[in-house]
């Protein structure tokens, strides 16, 4: 699995971004593609490792996510409080 995505992924970087490159002017480039900026903001996955992760990011996942928490803990809690 991991042979078959360094091969993508070389493939990608040697091969299809040069090529992208050479056919869009600079100017259409900035148009349609994101800053690493913007992708690293909006991306669903945590590539910060200091950011915050998506399901933080996602208000209605972020709070049903803390009402789990809490429900799964209650025993545990339940008895140190005591």
């Amino acid at each position: 699995m991991a042979d078959v995505l360094r091969a993508e992924i070389r493939w990608e970087l040697d091969e299809a971004i040069p090529a992208i490159g050479q056919r869009l002017p600079r100017d259409q480039q900035r148009d349609r593609f994101s800053s690493g900026r913007w992708v690293r903001h909006h991306a669903p996955t945590k590539l910060d490792p200091d950011g915050p992760r998506w399901r933080e990011r996602a208000r209605v996942v972020s709070l049903l996510r803390t009402i789990f928490d809490r429900v799964r803990d209650y025993p545990t809690a339940a008895k140190r409080a005591e």
